[in-house]
């Protein structure tokens, strides 16, 4: 979590692009309308979940794009950001239009994969529930480098056997479902070092 919570803090920031931010908290169903009028006055307008209620949504955007809108600051929306609901099924992702997006991101962060040599890849179906963005966001999580080979595939670079990859593979096959985040969270740990083994004989 600390992790995407700074990588959008910082995509939210440079797709500011040193416009100061206006925010407001909408109903969810108002969305739409927001979204058009900010595409059509060429401003960004990032929307996110709101830890006020599941049925609003919290709009940051380069220029008022709702009435009630108010000046905010780089503090106020990255307190904003770290307070956005868990992600669950049904939850409002982090999105709207002139958000750069995590591909964009990783290729700033110099995360972006050589060109790939041609060679053969297994591949999984994903579960329903499972969004291209979802699998992005927890791949960049794991530190597995993404690139997308079509509006519904998605390469990631890692081998095969690899635990992260194991870890991922079982979330994309049963679907992004809150029991699964235990098992791919102890991978990511033990990757860095921070899950330590425990056994209680030899202790």
């Amino acid at each position: 979590r600390p992790f995407i919570d700074a990588r959008d803090i910082d995509r939210i920031g440079r797709s500011l692009d040193g416009a100061a931010p206006w925010v407001d908290t909408i109903p969810a169903a108002h969305w739409n309308r927001v979204r058009t009028r900010a595409q059509r006055a060429g401003v960004v307008a990032v929307k996110m979940a709101s830890a006020e209620a599941h049925d609003q949504i919290v709009v940051i955007s380069s220029a008022p794009v709702t009435d009630a809108a108010h000046p905010g600051s780089s503090s106020h929306v990255a307190r904003l950001v770290s307070q956005r609901p868990t992600w669950s099924v049904g939850r409002v992702r982090t999105s709207g239009p002139g958000l750069m997006t995590v591909s964009e991101w990783n290729r700033i962060q110099g995360r972006t994969p050589a060109p790939a040599v041609d060679t053969e890849a297994e591949s999984i179906e994903m579960d329903r529930t499972v969004t291209v963005e979802f699998l992005e966001t927890a791949a960049a999580g794991l530190g597995i480098l993404t690139s997308r080979e079509g509006p519904y595939t998605v390469r990631l670079e890692a081998p095969w056997d690899d635990p992260r990859l194991v870890g991922l593979r079982k979330v994309l096959r049963r679907g992004a479902h809150e029991d699964t985040w235990p098992e791919l969270l102890a991978e990511t740990q033990m990757r860095q070092g921070s899950l330590l083994t425990y056994d209680p004989v030899a202790a």
